[in-house]
């Protein structure tokens, strides 16, 4: 209140998120805070709709989208150097929200999800969740994760890949097609002192510059700088974060949404989510276990 600065960091431990971001919100600056958002969409929905109800911008320090790779997969897919995306998989490569938000900004925010279906499964002494997510406009969206099984040693490192109608992003190499031809050209991200870079065979060189390149963050750390440096420009000329509480709590949904359907078998879940609906289902399965258990 003294001070009154420009707007507030919010780097707390993760249960103290919400309480925190409730409290800050009644002093009308805006706020750039950690991951995540909330743990439960009603918390989700009440800061989102707190926040743009007093004009307050919100922004969430979402790492995972903005790392160089990242960013160089996404301007790829905005050039259209791989065509229309069609599908992206997360296998075993990122966690929980972090592992949704790079499938669905492989997607584009003007794909809504309409349907998911998860499921969780056994992989070998561990649990993992497998899930599949329906998206407007056909695109398909896979999210497989297990904790155990991302740090076991006899593990092969994770992947995300990203397929389009023209080519396709795996892991650090991209696949071009050409379409009248059907000749095909791959080749490796490239990582230079300022930038990271790919050949395409029509667009030539694709580079994203790196501003953080010579510090001695790193890659998500440089990640969370942009978020920082671009909030900068939020509170100054009124304009969007990087990452909004808006789409954290889209993906927060969206995982809550893959757990109601895998505590039902795989059961598909529409979207929006319709949380109360999906609680009442879930207990209605859990009482109907009991009464076949009982019989």
């Amino acid at each position: 209140e003294g001070a009154r600065p420009d707007f507030l960091l919010v780097a707390v431990g993760t249960e103290a998120n919400v309480p925190m971001l409730y409290q800050l919100l009644g002093f009308g600056l805006p706020l750039l805070a950690e991951t995540p958002l909330c743990w439960n969409e009603r918390d989700g929905r009440s800061l989102v709709a707190q926040a743009q109800g007093r004009g307050i911008a919100l922004g969430i320090l979402e790492q995972f989208p903005f790392t160089p790779a990242e960013q160089l997969k996404r301007k790829l897919i905005a050039l259209g150097a791989i065509g229309a995306v069609t599908s992206a998989v997360n296998d075993f490569a990122s966690y929980d929200y972090h592992g949704l938000a790079q499938l669905r900004a492989y997607a584009g925010y003007d794909h809504e999800v309409e349907c998911v279906s998860a499921r969780r499964e056994q992989i070998g002494p561990d649990e993992g969740l497998m899930g599949a997510i329906r998206m407007t406009g056909g695109v398909l969206l896979l999210h497989n994760y297990s904790a155990g099984r991302a740090m076991s040693p006899a593990s092969p490192p994770g992947q995300l890949r990203v397929m389009g109608q023209a080519g396709s992003l795996v892991g650090e190499q991209a696949i071009f097609v050409d379409r009248a031809s059907g000749a095909r050209q791959s080749g490796q991200f490239e990582r230079r002192a300022h930038s990271i870079s790919v050949s395409h065979p029509a667009l030539g060189l694709v580079e994203w510059t790196d501003p953080f390149a010579t510090t001695t963050l790193t890659e998500e750390q440089r990640a969370v700088a942009l978020h920082v440096e671009a909030f900068r420009a939020v509170v100054r000329d009124d304009g969007v974060p990087l990452y909004s509480a808006a789409q954290a709590l889209g993906d927060i949904e969206l995982l809550r949404a893959l757990n109601y359907s895998a505590q039902r078998d795989g059961a598909p879940v529409r979207m929006p989510l319709r949380t109360r609906y999906e609680q009442a289902r879930v207990a209605a399965r859990r009482v109907a276990r009991k009464l076949r258990v009982s019989r």
